[in-house]
């Protein structure tokens, strides 16, 4: 295991990473591909990009409406090593590796016959056919999963023979139990098999009437299953000739276990391949149905994502989920999220550490194409109460346990996410504290985003470079969180309007606005105009930026259509001259045919006309 993961389980828990692979693994074929999603581990930074290419080729396969059928894959291995160390697999246990490799070679065959460049897909040229393997147990086994008596002659014999045998018997126990002799001592008028041995349902008053052996006894006594003396030998018979079937199965199941032994690697690293190519086809349904893409990797850190969803909500809420922008790390280091409770704070921090997990794992994530997510070695991870009564800890102290392990370890390729940094003490030392410990990560280069209610740390942001505000947007109006972010703007608590909005009493509301100096309050109602402004901006952004896309397509239409008309007019022009230069040839023609005429008269007959 590495000593250095990528992240703790208990921060990965925080960001519900594991809910996330989750929807992954549902969307996994086969059992095998489910555990690969399972192990998942982060890859370096060019097999990122390699897979994300591989991806990015199924998905578009998958676009054109086709997909392999992983039906009959399943996990070998248990009996792969079985077999491998001389043991002899059952027949249906064999019949699985023969559905294994049938569906191996379906897949194979299906990504060759597909009308797109699959040579990124490495994978597949690494996969053993074994054909010998394969022609043998396909030849050996019926689809229906017996063994194959045209393959093996001798176990139609030996069957035949063993029918024939049980025909003899049951005529003969036929006979028997409608003979008028026997009537008397029949409990009912059948046969049956006990112990491998027919026999027939004797009373035990009259189980002395029948010579025979006894076979078995009903558990009340009143029933004696006999086999008569004249079918002894027959049934010595029957059981000799289905020993000898069954040591005949044995040896043929004995051959294939070995045959299959011989090739236990070929179809062990074919298992591997197959279930992570069944992950890929995953990877790609999910980027399709959650329009997912892979974003471009830039092994500096940083973060730069357009109209991102947090993949969680993208699943459970589609295309209601308001997408935002958002960039961490490009010009600065540190993003002091701000605003109000519930306005989204948190899930913009989990958005950014799944991201981050998601790209170090070679996953498509919720957002466009031309979105640009950095290598982090670590996502170090403080989300939610830490408060820990086992071991005595208040939720300062749990915080604090767990910044000093983030300091002792984050570098400059390290992603750090804090909820409400330094709480539960007093607010103007705890601003303090979190000022300096974002000071310090900010002097080791790593890339931070925090959310907090402090001023101060928003007064930073607005003074130092190596820091960004950024606000969750809220209706003052509405009293209802946008969801929409601001970058550059700070934002505003709105705890007193929201106090008060939720019914608490005037007087309160009041005594609590005397309280607050006149600075606080002007401050206050300056912020949240600027974010009402900022954000009514960056609409009216958004809208020209429309209108100018709009205006570029008209542009194109008009050159497209200015085109076409050029082409038309070319294109009559063109026939037209054809035309005439048609019936010029043919008044040629007629010139040059009338001369030669003229030439063939006589003189006379010139004259004439």
């Amino acid at each position: 295991m590495n000593k250095n993961p990528v992240i703790t389980n208990d921060e990965a828990q925080m960001l519900e990473w594991h809910t996330l692979l989750s929807y992954f693994k549902d969307l996994c074929y086969t059992e095998t591909g489910k555990q690969y999603c399972e192990k998942l581990q982060p890859l370096q930074y060019d097999d990122i990009i390699t897979q994300y290419s591989k991806i990015n080729c199924i998905k578009e396969i998958l676009l054109i409406g086709h997909a392999p059928d992983f039906s009959g894959i399943c996990d070998i291995t248990a009996l792969v090593d079985k077999a491998s160390k001389g043991g002899t697999l059952l027949l249906d246990e064999i019949f699985k590796i023969r559905s294994f490799l049938i569906a191996q070679h379906r897949i194979t065959a299906f990504f060759k016959s597909v009308q797109y460049d699959t040579s990124i897909i490495t994978e597949l040229h690494a996969i053993d056919d074994c054909t010998s393997l394969y022609k043998q147990l396909t030849s050996s086994i019926t689809d229906n999963g017996n063994l194959n008596e045209n393959t093996y002659p001798v176990l139609r014999k030996i069957q035949k023979d063993i029918n024939d045998i049980r025909h003899t018997i049951e005529k003969n126990l036929n006979n028997l139990i409608h003979s008028q002799t026997y009537q008397h001592a029949l409990q009912d008028k059948i046969f049956t098999v006990k112990n491998n041995r027919y026999g027939i349902p004797i009373k035990s008053s009259h189980k002395g009437n029948i010579k025979g052996t006894i076979l078995d006894i009903s558990s009340s006594g009143a029933t004696f299953f006999i086999e008569p003396e004249s079918i002894h030998e027959l049934n010595n018979a029957l059981l000799f000739k289905e020993i000898e079937l069954q040591r005949e199965i044995d040896k043929i199941l004995q051959i294939l276990s070995s045959e299959i032994g011989a090739h236990a690697q070929q179809l062990k690293a074919n298992a591997h391949i197959l279930a992570y190519l069944d992950f890929c086809m995953a990877a790609a349904r999910f980027a399709i149905k959650y329009n997912a893409h892979t974003p471009a990797i830039s092994q500096t850190p940083y973060i730069e994502c357009i109209n991102a969803r947090h993949p969680l909500l993208a699943i459970l809420l589609k295309e209601k989920v308001v997408p935002c922008t958002i960039t961490c790390g490009k010009s600065f280091n540190c993003l002091i999220i701000s605003g109000v409770n519930t306005g989204g704070k948190t899930v913009l921090l989990k958005m950014l550490g799944l991201f981050a997990l998601m790209v170090r794992h070679g996953l498509p994530i919720t957002a466009n194409p031309d979105s640009t997510v950095g290598y982090f070695e670590h996502v170090f991870v403080d989300i939610g109460d830490e408060q820990n009564i086992m071991q005595s800890l208040s939720t300062f102290s749990g915080q604090i346990k767990n910044i000093v392990r983030i300091l002792n370890h984050a570098n400059e390729k390290s992603l750090i996410l804090i909820d409400e940094i330094i709480v539960g003490t007093d607010p103007k030392q705890g601003a303090a504290i979190a000022q300096a410990v974002l000071e310090h990560l900010v002097d080791k280069k790593a890339i931070i985003a925090v959310t907090t209610h402090y001023s101060q740390l928003k007064e930073v942001a607005s003074h130092q470079d190596k820091f960004e505000n950024a606000s969750v947007l809220f209706d003052i109006h509405t009293m209802q969180p946008t969801y929409h972010v601001l970058l550059g703007i700070p934002g505003a608590s709105y705890t007193i309007e929201i106090a008060k909005n939720l019914s608490l009493p005037d007087g309160i509301i009041n005594k609590a606005l005397s309280l607050l100096d006149a600075t606080s309050q002007s401050v206050d109602a300056l912020l949240s105009k600027i974010t009402e402004q900022s954000h009514a901006l960056q609409q009216k952004e958004q809208e020209l930026s429309l209108l100018k896309e709009e205006l570029k397509n008209l542009q194109e239409e008009y050159n497209n259509k200015i085109k076409e008309l050029q082409a038309t007019i070319e294109k009559v022009t063109k026939e037209q001259a054809t035309s005439f230069m048609n019936e010029l040839q043919e008044y040629r023609n007629v010139i040059v045919n009338r001369i030669r005429e003229i030439q063939s008269m006589s003189m006379k007959d010139a004259n004439t006309l």
